[in-house]
């Protein structure tokens, strides 16, 4: 599964510029995404521009569209429907900056349907997208944190 750019495959990331600062994240300042063991979205310093954005995916099952992506029900989720890669693509009507990127994965709900590996590009259209994050999981169950704000090395860190 691919993100073009913002929020991932099940994306409710609060607007937290309200949010009590004791109960913020403490994310990691190496670029490596951090795990949330929770199924409520993590609380995070940063606006949610996601809901400005079109949403589209490579392909869903009937009632699993891209609308299950932000519809705040964690019990919901797009389900793809065709031949991989399946790629969630957020469009936003002006250039962003994306600080950071949470989504949602389960394997314990979804089992083999989990992606292992995620790829997240960004570009100004679908001709110049580059990879700025890969990881792969195992048997994830939360929600994930990706700072894409910084350049990766040849190694894969920033």
């Amino acid at each position: 599964m691919d993100a073009t750019a913002a929020d991932g495959a099940r994306n409710d990331a609060q607007n937290a510029t309200d949010a009590d600062p004791s109960t913020a994240v403490n994310l990691p300042k190496d670029g490596l995404p951090i795990m949330h063991q929770t199924r409520l979205p993590p609380t995070l310093p940063w606006p949610d521009i996601g809901r400005i954005a079109k949403w589209s995916v490579s392909s869903y099952k009937f009632g699993f569209g891209a609308e299950c992506l932000r519809d705040g029900d964690p019990d919901t989720f797009w389900h793809s429907d065709g031949p991989q890669p399946h790629f969630i693509t957020v469009e936003f009507p002006r250039k962003v900056a994306i600080q950071k990127i949470s989504i949602y994965l389960s394997w314990l709900q979804d089992d083999s349907y989990t992606p292992s590996t995620l790829a997240i590009r960004a570009g100004t259209g679908p001709s110049d997208l580059q990879d700025v994050r890969v990881a792969t999981f195992d048997k994830p169950d939360g929600w994930i944190t990706f700072d894409v704000s910084s350049e990766l090395s040849e190694d894969g860190t920033t």
